[in-house]
């Protein structure tokens, strides 16, 4: 039976405790628990529909009021994000509360607000997520994990003056001759930039270098590879790009690897494979076409996020933006790192042959990346720089070796720019359908987070891996990728031969989550004391998604849209990651 590692993300500052104390009075955080993370405590609405935590403190929530947050980018985008305010009384759970009958459970609650009452406000941020992952296994044996990855060195015949060439440590295996790049590169004619529909490509299997010799073989391919100077030539590709548009086109050029003569065209190459955890639903639909030809069909409905990154020209925008700001050198102020804990399985071998295995959960904790979408979206369209020096790149189907960033270049706006505004009203109408109360958060409700968007295969040097290791490499494909099977392959032939290489993949997930601040009016111990109204917090600028030097929200008007039904969930301030 094969096992889904399913981990569970969640905030370091909020696992086994707090940061924020209203939430460690109330043990609103999560916890390990058996074999999961679990929320410490839930809270629940007693008969007279009041919401009830443990034993001591009773929730009366007694106004909510859904407001927009506005704010107009010097793109001339504007964005409007939810602001939920939340007046809530908490009192004795016992009917026989109050000065005269309080519960020694309430007055230990009571206690601990008068020791936090007079703070000043703070924010706080929320995130709980999850991801399917494989199991590592260190044998292919009694190998349980429904999710798998492979990587498979091929050698096919020997090529002695390449293989001496590409040898010496110096030689940067990102210049050697891409896989992709030799069936598809036409040298001299400009295509589309950043990411766009190329102008020109070849998908015949005609060889790009040698229009005199136009079919690809092992003799063309063994021409090239034994000439020194060419393979100096070739610019360095620290980053490889392939759209969602070109991807299905690339994997079919797995079955090019023979020539009309039978014969291995490369010499050696590593091929990488992974199981695809994406969770985009295969939906049976009609269809009629125009030949009049009726039937059935299987199509992938993925989450609306993911299509929009995908299936747009920004796919190679975006990925080529990460690429360069989570490099050395990135701009701090537009990624966050936090640490997360969450759950996971590791096996363990279960026989003294060690042909079976025990796959046994455990907590561990990561720092991960927090891009900022808004951020993003602003430094893409004014195609601000986000790194000194950014690593190099190369394209599939792209003979160009600029980058995106260029600045003043028309084409690239006309391109995107309504890409990117498509893109931003999907956040924004995500951004209100998901939104957390801060009786959400006390309850556990995790963040919205989209399928799969993009991932990222990192090869590294062997004997180098490790922490705080350098990856020789990056591929980047897109999260909608792969076959019926949901099998993703790579053909690496930048590598050397008899060097050991180690391939991690990474996942990008799109996640609102949430920034809150509260304050404590006042220790009311009387009942009839309670329905006093008061005044509401000011929402101070810094709950705005942008940091300094952008701009902050222009207006925050009423909404008269009814809140949304899924139990009023809406909450101080947010910002989406």
């Amino acid at each position: 039976m094969s096992i889904i590692n399913n981990k569970f993300f969640v905030l370091g500052s909020n696992f086994e405790g707090s940061d924020d104390p209203l939430r460690q009075i109330l043990s609103a955080y999560w916890i390990q628990k058996d074999e999961d993370i679990s929320f410490a405590g839930e809270l629940a609405l007693d008969d007279e529909g009041f919401i009830n935590r443990g034993n001591s403190a009773k929730f009366i929530i007694e106004k909510q009021e859904l407001i927009d947050g506005e704010i107009e980018v010097d793109s001339g985008f504007i964005y409007r994000y939810p602001i939920i305010y939340q007046e809530i009384i908490i009192r004795d759970r016992s009917p026989y509360g109050g000065p005269t009958g309080m519960t020694v459970a309430y007055q230990t609650f009571l206690d601990e607000i008068d020791k936090i009452k007079d703070q000043d406000p703070v924010i706080f941020e929320d995130y709980a997520f999850s991801l399917d992952t494989p199991i590592v296994y260190p044998s292919s044996h009694d190998n349980q994990s429904k999710l798998e990855g492979d990587v498979d060195f091929i050698y096919n015949y020997g090529l002695e003056s390449y293989e001496s060439t590409i040898a010496p440590t110096d030689f940067d295996e990102s210049t050697i001759l891409n896989y992709y790049d030799y069936f598809e590169r036409k040298q001299g004619i400009k295509v589309a930039k950043y990411g766009g529909l190329p102008k020109v490509w070849r998908a015949d299997h005609k060889d790009p270098l040698d229009d005199s010799n136009p079919a690809v073989s092992k003799l063309n391919v063994t021409t090239k590879l034994e000439d020194p100077l060419y393979l100096e030539e070739q610019p360095s590709q620290q980053n490889y790009f392939i759209t969602s548009e070109d991807y299905e086109s690339a994997m079919n050029l797995r079955d090019s690897e023979i020539d009309t003569d039978g014969n291995s065209i490369f010499p050696f190459c590593a091929k990488v494979e992974f199981t695809s955890p994406a969770t985009c639903a295969i939906k049976t639909i009609k269809y009629d076409s125009a030949s009049g030809e009726k039937g059935v069909k299987q199509v992938r409905v993925c989450d609306e996020i993911q299509k929009t990154i995908t299936g747009t020209n920004l796919c190679t925008p975006i990925t080529s933006y990460c690429s360069d700001l989570l490099a050395p050198g990135g701009v701090s102020d537009y990624f966050d790192k936090k640490a997360f804990n969450n759950n996971t399985l590791i096996p363990e071998y279960a026989d003294a042959l060690q042909t079976l295995f025990d796959e046994i959960y455990t907590i561990e904790s990561n720092t991960l990346n927090l891009v900022d979408i808004f951020l993003m979206v602003n430094n893409l369209y004014n195609q601000e720089s986000v790194n000194a020096t950014p690593p190099t790149k190369g394209y599939y189907r792209d003979g160009s070796d600029e980058t995106y960033m260029a600045k003043g270049d028309e084409d690239f706006k006309n391109l995107v720019a309504g890409a990117l505004e498509i893109f931003l009203g999907e956040v924004e109408e995500k951004s209100y359908e998901n939104v957390r109360t801060y009786t959400d958060i006390l309850n556990g409700t995790p963040s919205y987070e989209s399928d799969i968007v993009f991932y990222k295969i990192s090869k590294f040097d062997a004997s180098a891996d490790g922490d705080g290791a350098i990856p020789l490499q990056n591929i980047w494909i897109p999260g909608n990728s792969g076959t019926s099977d949901k099998i993703v392959n790579y053909i690496d032939f930048q590598v050397k031969y008899g060097k050991r290489y180690t391939y991690k993949v990474y996942a990008y997930k799109f996640v609102i989550g949430t920034k809150y601040i509260y304050q404590i009016e006042d220790i009311v111990e009387a009942v009839e004391e309670e329905g006093d109204d008061t005044t509401a917090p000011k929402v101070p600028d810094d709950l705005s998604p942008f940091d300094e030097g952008m701009d902050r929200p222009k207006k925050i008007v009423d909404r008269e849209e009814e809140l949304p039904s899924n139990s009023g969930r809406g909450d101080g301030s947010h910002g989406d990651k």
